[in-house]
């Protein structure tokens, strides 16, 4: 009475396949692992860096640079933003558009922000989405007015408490 069906080598059969790919992987992690540079590096302090003068002037220069550009100029187009909008209306696209076409054809570029106000009831992530939602938005409507994407520098400001829900456009003539 021998039965031909043992389930046993089959068995067996497996369990080694899973223990070769254990060790296969097991090695290619050590391997890794001897090849990793594990040496802590020194992590510099907020302060110490700021004390060395050339990063600190240049996020001067770069606060600046936002603040000027969340300032009105005559000529920007300042469309309000409601804490809970995650799209344009009809109303601003219509402005945008409107204001568009009364830019001249002329050697210049636009300068494109979506400033939001940091709530508390909001991530980071939720802002800096709705940031960039927004932004693709307004990108949309320029290439409806046929404006070609290249003349358009994307000025998004981190969220602070500092700015209003706003978008600013600006139109700049180049240099040259």
């Amino acid at each position: 009475m021998s039965q031909k069906n043992h389930i046993w080598p089959a068995y067996v059969d497996m369990m080694t396949v899973l223990l070769l790919v254990y060790l296969i992987i097991n090695a290619m992690y050590s391997a890794l692992l001897a090849n990793a540079d594990l040496d802590p590096k020194p992590i510099k302090k907020i302060t110490e860096k700021t004390q060395s003068g050339s990063d600190d002037s240049r996020s001067v220069e770069i606060m600046k640079e936002y603040q000027s550009l969340y300032n009105d100029e005559s000529g920007d187009l300042v469309v309000k933003i409601d804490n809970d909008q995650y799209t344009l209306y009809s109303d601003d696209i219509n402005a945008i558009s409107s204001w568009l076409d009364k830019q001249p054809n002329d050697n210049g570029h636009y300068e494109v922000s979506v400033f939001l106000h940091d709530n508390e009831d909001e991530t980071s992530g939720t802002l800096l989405r709705k940031q960039t939602i927004l932004y693709y938005q307004v990108l949309s409507v320029f290439k409806k007015n046929n404006v070609a994407l290249s003349l358009i520098n994307n000025r998004n400001a981190t969220p602070t408490k500092e700015y209003s829900n706003i978008i600013k456009i600006r139109r700049k003539k180049n240099n040259g």
